[in-house]
């Protein structure tokens, strides 16, 4: 206790002594106190001044936009209610008003489901087409020997010939078969013209009607027909033969040709391998 009483008197004999430096530094500790604290209010204001004005600022202008309403039919995509469309009624003009019934506007052609074909479409087959727009060819032709095909038909194309050991045109359809197998007429006409050919040997022209010949030929030179003859499909007009001189390295087989017109055809077009 002693202690603390000697310490307390010396405070006491300091500020007796010393008490204008006491005021003194009191004082500037108080004006330094102030200075900071206005130092600090000032530049905390500075500092929120433009960010209030920008806030004023950009209130202003949203205060001017026009006001954009979103329903909830909007937002999920689903179609508006009966209210809605009343405005749009009311917004037709009277030419829609006054269509006919019957006559859909476009409107209504733009959201209409797609009809579905039916028979009485006006758009006819291809296949229909084609036997429209040529005349009819006959398609039940008989095989005229049994067989099977060799060199095709090819007037706008050069085959190599290995008899003539050349390229050359072919004006009909070679069928593959053996000496002496019948020959028989590929549909019902007549006998037009029975000859030796100097090229294709021993040929039966048929005259098979609409301008149509159907030419056999490398017969064999026993015949069962003659010029003049009405035949029937599928009778026997003769036998394989080896006469054609510029197809005699080809092997057996019948040469058949079909002229329309008196123009090679290709005969794939009238019988079928």
């Amino acid at each position: 206790m002693k202690r603390v009483s000697e310490w307390w008197n010396k405070i006491r004999g300091v500020f007796k002594t010393q008490s204008f430096y006491v005021i003194l530094f009191v004082c500037i500790a108080a004006v330094a106190v102030t200075a900071v604290y206005v130092t600090t209010y000032n530049n905390n204001k500075l500092s929120q001044k433009p960010l209030s004005s920008a806030n004023s600022l950009e209130g202003s202008l949203k205060g001017d936009e026009p006001k954009i309403t979103v329903t909830d039919s909007q937002q999920t995509g689903q179609p508006r209610n009966d209210t809605d469309k009343t405005g749009e009624d009311k917004d037709k003009s009277p030419a829609a008003e006054d269509t006919p019934d019957g006559v859909k506007s476009s409107g209504d052609t733009e959201t209409s489901s797609p009809k579905e074909p039916n028979s009485s479409s006006s758009i006819r087959p291809v296949m229909a087409q084609q036997k429209n727009g040529m005349q009819s060819k006959p398609t039940a032709w008989l095989k005229p020997v049994d067989g099977i095909p060799g060199n095709g038909f090819s007037m706008d194309k050069l085959v190599y010939s290995q008899t003539l050991e050349q390229w050359t045109t072919h004006s009909g359809m070679d069928i593959k078969s053996a000496f002496g197998d019948d020959v028989a007429a590929v549909a019902d006409g007549t006998v037009k013209k029975v000859y030796t050919d100097g090229k294709l040997g021993v040929t039966v022209e048929m005259d098979m009607g609409n301008g149509v010949t159907a030419r056999y030929s490398n017969l064999d030179s026993s015949l069962d027909v003659e010029e003049g003859q009405s035949v029937k499909a599928g009778d026997v007009i003769g036998r394989v033969g080896n006469t054609a001189l510029f197809e005699i390295s080809d092997g057996d087989h019948l040469h058949f040709e079909v002229l329309k017109d008196g123009k090679n055809v290709d005969p794939a077009d009238y019988i079928k391998y």
